[in-house]
């Protein structure tokens, strides 16, 4: 009897660091899942940034010339507003009738609200033409929505291996393992 009280508390104290270790793994898990989504819009943000960027570039040059080859009913189903104006303030291409997006005056990126809803927008000048290239802050989050299940995926995957590591110790100190103890003793 008095050999036991000492493989109790070592059976608790095993437990207990078994706790210890597999809340130290969630913790970890949730951590990293934070990054991870965090990390993933970063990515999303700057691959939107670069989109609209190349777009921008697309108009500067050629921007009557595509306007020309693109049909109106594509051009407004297009998650962008792309505008382009002359020196003297002459629109000269316009994708979407529906979505208006007020000039920025601000060089680069900038964010425009309006009644309807809130812009990201591109603007640069080259050779006397503005170009503006707007997305609707909505539609990108509705594209973060991406990142956010690519998240929660890696925090699932590393809680479910912590659940299996902490399953496997759990059975090493159950009942069979209590008996393994004992007859390892000698009792």
């Amino acid at each position: 009897m008095i050999g036991l009280k000492p493989l109790n508390a070592t059976h608790s104290l095993r437990r207990r660091l078994v706790l210890l270790l597999s809340a130290g793994v969630l913790a970890m898990a949730a951590i990293q899942a934070g990054l991870a989504y965090r990390g993933a819009l970063v990515q999303a943000d700057n691959a939107f940034d670069y989109q609209m960027q190349q777009l921008a570039l697309a108009f500067r040059t050629e921007g009557q010339a595509l306007a020309q080859r693109r049909s109106r009913a594509a051009t407004e189903e297009l998650d962008f507003v792309v505008q382009v104006w002359t020196e003297d303030g002459r629109r000269i291409f316009q994708s979407s009738q529906r979505r208006i997006v007020p000039a920025s005056r601000a060089r680069g990126f900038s964010v425009i609200k309006t009644d309807e809803s809130t812009w990201r927008v591109y603007s640069l000048d080259n050779q006397g033409r503005f170009v503006q290239v707007a997305q609707d802050l909505h539609a990108r989050a509705a594209q973060h929505g991406l990142a956010q299940r690519g998240a929660v995926a890696v925090s699932g995957a590393v809680a479910d291996g912590a659940g299996l590591v902490g399953g496997q110790q759990f059975a090493g100190t159950g009942a069979s393992g209590a008996r393994a103890t004992r007859s390892a003793r000698g009792g």
